[in-house]
């Protein structure tokens, strides 16, 4: 299984558990004689304070997010060290660094399962892109989800950095981050 696989089926999966254990804690019918529930609130958007920059050290770059965010690094299975960020208004996305079981732009691409791409820039030599699309979700083929994919050359190192199953302005905001390694 390659990164990006193994990152949408991880996002998926999560998401999925999240959409069931509310459905479970919330019911389908309101108690006899209780109001009919809200609507479902929109996604709370990311957050909009000021970015700061924060060291990876392990990974081995800096990137530029709100102050909160969490972020927690190790060693991934396939080799190599990923970055787990999120924030308040957004799920975890992943900062790696590129080694031989990382994927190609070609393998980027084909998992990414685009319905229509938003960005999709590379560099001539294809050793750098930035990508932005959408996919119907998992959980819901009938809606859509955004998705992010990077990969940046600090000095002469290559990072990746990226997420799925994002609302737009998530997806908005997370190719702004993406590309604030340095």
């Amino acid at each position: 299984m390659t990164k990006l696989s193994s990152v949408i089926a991880l996002v998926a999966g999560l998401s999925l558990a999240t959409a069931c254990k509310k459905k479970d804690a919330g019911g389908d019918q309101p108690a006899a004689g209780a109001a009919p529930a809200a609507p479902a609130a929109k996604p709370a958007e990311p957050a909009a304070g000021p970015p700061v920059d924060k060291k990876l050290a392990q990974v081995g770059v800096t990137i530029s997010v709100p102050a909160d965010a969490h972020i927690d690094e190790g060693k991934m299975d396939m080799g190599g060290i990923q970055a787990t960020v999120s924030f308040d208004g957004m799920q975890n996305f992943f900062v790696s660094n590129v080694n031989e079981s990382s994927d190609s732009l070609d393998t980027t691409i084909k998992h990414a399962d685009a319905k229509e791409w938003k960005v999709q820039e590379k560099a001539p030599d294809g050793s750098t892109w930035k990508l932005e699309w959408t996919a119907p979700r998992m959980s819901d083929p009938s809606k859509m989800a955004f998705g992010v994919a990077v990969r940046s050359k600090v000095g002469a190192a290559l990072y990746d950095c990226g997420s799925n199953g994002l609302e737009e302005a998530q997806a908005t905001a997370l190719l702004k981050i993406c590309t604030s390694l340095k």
